[in-house]
């Protein structure tokens, strides 16, 4: 699967709202975009995390509510 995407979700994510499934999906969908890097290939700062994390999700606030 090297070079490729993948998002894993869970079984959980089905038991919350619609817009909160919504916003996974396009804060997910945002990594991918950006070019994030996972932890699993790279080692990562915490501060590095935190960054993707925040931009994933001004991704998705920018996607579902603009």
């Amino acid at each position: 699967l090297k070079d490729k995407h993948l998002i894993f979700l869970s079984d959980e994510l089905l038991s919350e709202t619609v817009s909160q499934i919504q916003y996974t999906l396009a804060h997910e969908i945002g990594h991918v975009i950006l070019k994030h890097r996972n932890s699993i290939n790279f080692r990562q700062s915490k501060h590095e995390i935190g960054r993707q994390e925040s931009e994933a999700d001004q991704f998705a606030n920018n996607f579902l509510f603009k």
